[in-house]
């Protein structure tokens, strides 16, 4: 005969619950983990959003940055006066470079006495020859361009 121990239903039921403890234990210490590691996760997905959101911010500003430099140099260039440059239109080099030859080409003709050439425009009378009326007069030549000019 074999020495078999037998377990009343209390025993039974008893081995039963420590062992659905121990389960819902591990459970619940897995899905705390779990969790935390999602939160880690979800902050440095916010985090690389923010970062992403900053570099993208950043690199639409790039290409008017580049044009500012652009017009900046060619200016420098064309020894234009620094004071000039936010009247300068255009895109491309090319396109910049045509208007500073034209905005030079009027100041010109301001300082020797001369008008400037913008179809249909009505000839200036030269009154002053100081610097600021050279400027005065190129603002009020560069706006009527302006107006003119299809964007």
């Amino acid at each position: 005969m074999t020495d078999e121990r037998t377990f009343s239903q209390a025993e039974l039921d008893q081995v039963i619950k420590e062992r659905l403890e121990r389960e819902r234990t591990k459970t619940d210490t897995v899905q705390k983990e779990v969790a935390d590691q999602l939160a880690a996760l979800q902050a440095k997905h916010a985090a690389q959003t923010t970062e992403f959101d900053k570099v993208k911010e950043e690199a639409s500003e790039l290409p008017t940055l580049k044009r500012a430099k652009l017009v900046e140099d060619l200016a420098r260039e064309h020894k234009l006066d620094p004071r000039l440059t936010g009247r300068i239109t255009g895109d491309t080099k090319e396109e910049i470079e045509a208007d500073i030859a034209g905005l030079k080409a009027d100041l010109e003709a301001l300082t020797a006495g001369g008008i400037p050439s913008i179809p249909g425009s009505e000839p200036a009378k030269p009154k002053r020859t100081s610097t600021q009326s050279v400027l005065d007069e190129v603002q009020r030549v560069n706006d009527m361009r302006n107006t003119r000019r299809p964007k």
